[in-house]
């Protein structure tokens, strides 16, 4: 019986959704329950990147959606028409609205994180929003003028490596403007790679995403970030954290 939930869990069947701008499209669905996490993936990039995640953090008390973006993956022959991208986030978030799902949150790689900022309006809200290597292209940045979207209470969760130039600038950018946590760790890599080098990044992430806080029981100290494959690199944390109160 286990094995049999196991897998009905694991291996459900891709969601058909339709939206003016991008057609019929599919999202791969998986878990059930009243909370729920989108997966965005970069540029130039495709849903493999969050399919680990996406598949272990499916439950009976979380949904997981593994968004495939126009213009990418099994969709490259679908042409992509930015400034309409985040409709399909958009209209994801309309879809979990329809099944119940009362929280739902948004985690995206790069460019598929500002695409999940954008996705935000009064009927389309999200409870969070983690960016792990905000942003990859700097004529992506110009996407950040929508960012005022996010009023939700819970801060910007953002992971970046100290190599990653762009996203640097970024989230120095976010941090002027809103209330932002940010894990910043000694590393050449970006995205998803970043997270598969170091484990630790991928246990705060989930931390997060489960909000689960440090033994304190607050978030004002967050365990330092341990690179394990080269000790030699800069081995950073911070957390940035202005006015804000968990209600």
């Amino acid at each position: 019986m286990i094995v049999w939930l196991f897998t009905l869990i694991t291996l459900a069947a891709p969601v058909q959704l339709q939206n003016a701008f991008s057609g019929e499209f599919s999202v791969d669905v998986k878990g059930s329950g009243s909370e729920a996490i989108i997966f965005v993936h970069d540029y130039a990039s495709d849903k493999r990147n969050f399919a680990y995640l996406s598949r272990k953090l499916a439950s009976r008390k979380m949904t997981t959606v593994n968004v495939e973006l126009s213009g990418h993956g099994k969709r490259s022959n679908v042409e992509m028409d930015a400034p309409f991208l985040h409709l399909e986030i958009r209209t994801v978030i309309e879809y979990l609205q329809a099944q119940g799902v009362s929280e739902i949150q948004c985690v995206g790689e790069g460019f598929g994180g500002i695409l999940c900022l954008q996705a935000i309006s009064e009927k389309t809200p999200l409870h969070q929003v983690s960016i792990i290597s905000p942003v990859a292209l700097l004529h992506h940045q110009r996407l950040l003028a929508h960012i005022d979207a996010y009023t939700s209470h819970r801060p910007l969760f953002i992971i970046v490596s100290s190599g990653d130039s762009h996203g640097i600038r970024t989230t120095s950018m976010l941090e002027e403007r809103m209330e932002v946590v940010v894990h910043e760790v000694g590393s050449d890599l970006r995205g998803v790679s970043l997270i598969r080098e170091n484990p630790e990044l991928e246990r705060l992430l989930v931390k997060w995403i489960y909000r689960v806080p440090d033994t304190s029981g607050t978030w004002e100290s967050l365990p330092t970030i341990k690179v394990q494959k080269d000790l030699d690199k800069v081995e950073r944390s911070r957390f940035i954290l202005r006015s804000f109160k968990d209600e």
